[in-house]
């Protein structure tokens, strides 16, 4: 039996492994194959979580729905300059405050 809990939280192949981090898993490709202990716990082999390809394409269709039907616009009054852009020091390049938006639907509704 392997223990899936104790990889996830394994410092040697995760920084601030007991942080729920998501982003950490964006920008890289999937072995789907359950190779990679990175992520085991979606399972291996026969046994493998047989949603784990159609995630996939559920999130990229979603965003793609919300692009469609939305007009995204900034909080607050229209004459700001846009979004603070101001990077944090780091290998990711991180902005110091997160990007808010307001939805504001494109279509009128029937």
């Amino acid at each position: 039996m392997i223990n899936a809990w104790a990889i996830q939280r394994d410092p040697d192949i995760w920084s601030c492994a007991e942080e729920f981090i998501p982003e950490k898993f964006m920008g890289t490709k999937f072995d789907f194959k359950g190779l990679d202990f990175k992520y085991l716990p979606f399972g291996a082999g026969r046994r493998m979580c047989p949603g784990i390809s159609f995630d996939s394409a559920v999130v990229e269709l979603n965003l793609a729905n919300l692009l469609y039907w939305f007009d995204w616009q900034m909080p607050g009054s229209a004459d700001e300059k846009g979004p603070d852009m101001t990077g944090t020091f780091g290998i990711l390049g991180a902005r110091e405050l997160p990007l808010q938006l307001v939805a504001v639907p494109h279509f009128n509704q029937m």
